[in-house]
């Protein structure tokens, strides 16, 4: 997300400069910005799934596939945009190790485990 390369300049000045009530309210503007902005992508890719597909695909079963696909991740995707944010702060405050830890959790185990647990349905 856009938003994580905006805030993690943004952040390691108002850290240094020991305003931590701006750290706090450019984190939470972040998070609701790009919860705002992927709930609009997700409502979009849910309701018209099949009729976005045939512009990259022109296969109808891999269409239908698709569309199934972005039927069951897109309510769910807003979660990956919470992990990426609270990432980019802590990197933004000058850790690396504990967003790597995060990113991994998230794009590793919990997109695996939710995928799988989504496609049993």
């Amino acid at each position: 997300m856009p938003f994580v390369y905006l805030l993690q300049p943004l952040l390691h000045k108002n850290y240094g400069a020991k305003k931590h009530h701006r750290v706090k309210k450019g984190i939470i503007s972040s998070v609701i910005m790009s919860i705002s902005m992927i709930l609009v992508i997700s409502i979009t890719l849910f309701i018209w799934s099949k009729d976005l597909a045939p512009f990259l695909i022109e296969d109808r079963e891999v269409i239908e596939l698709t569309s199934e696909i972005l039927n069951i991740l897109a309510p769910f995707y807003f979660i990956y945009t919470i992990g990426d944010v609270l990432a980019g702060a802590i990197r933004g405050l000058g850790d690396t190790f504990y967003p790597m830890l995060i990113n991994i959790f998230a794009i590793c185990i919990v997109r695996l485990f939710m995928d799988i647990f989504l496609s049993s349905l």
